[in-house]
């Protein structure tokens, strides 16, 4: 499962990222001691973890567990919208662990805001050929209006995610504007390679125009 999000992912950007995320899922015992060591991750569905050193950068990638049970119930392509929906929590997790292991073998720095932009980006994408444009609007409320924050979460984490949320929403309704009800797919993929490799105050400039 977590293989084929990633494959879309690579495809839609044309990027090929350095590691198989399936290799850096964290297993059982390994989710069992990050959770003692931070409580936080007991009330997320995903994370991506990294510590870095003088000369590395560790990565994981942290599932609930009734996430990844969900994910080995379920098949990626093919699947309906609602289906597709279901599985969000994975594609937000494959697209930070794509996104960020892509931009650190080219040594190019990233925010974590940009990584939540780019993840709220991805999962419209991935999502928007299934929705067809009479649920394309349906589909925006959904990902970025009919959202609820955990009370416990630290201000400046949801003003990171609410500022994430606010830019991906009127970057997808760009898109939707300007090339999905249109239907100018080749346009289409070459904006989204466009603004894939664009840093965040690139992206946020894209945004804002």
């Amino acid at each position: 499962m977590l293989q084929r999000i990633q494959k879309e992912i690579e495809e839609t950007y044309r990027i090929v990222c350095p590691a198989f995320v399936g290799d850096f899922v964290l297993p059982e015992k390994s989710r069992e001691s990050f959770s003692k060591k931070i409580p936080w991750l007991n009330l997320t569905e995903e994370a991506l973890l990294v510590r870095r050193t003088d000369d590395a950068v560790d990565v994981g990638l942290w599932f609930h567990p009734r996430v990844l049970k969900r994910g080995r119930r379920s098949k990626w392509e093919g699947r309906t919208l609602r289906d597709r929906k279901a599985l969000l929590p994975l594609v937000e997790g494959v697209s930070h662990f794509v996104y960020f292991l892509w931009r650190a073998e080219r040594d190019e720095p990233v925010t974590q805001l940009e990584l939540e932009i780019q993840a709220e980006v991805d999962k419209f994408v991935l999502l928007a050929p299934f929705a067809g444009p009479d649920r394309i609007h349906a589909l925006l409320d959904e990902l970025f209006l009919k959202v609820s924050w955990r009370p416990d979460l630290d201000p400046e984490v949801r003003n990171r995610y609410e500022t994430a949320a606010r830019f991906a929403l009127k970057y997808c309704h760009f898109l939707r504007r300007e090339y999905l009800e249109p239907s100018r797919p080749h346009a289409f993929s070459s904006e989204l390679r466009s603004f894939y490799r664009m840093n965040q105050s690139e992206k946020i400039r894209r945004i804002q125009q």
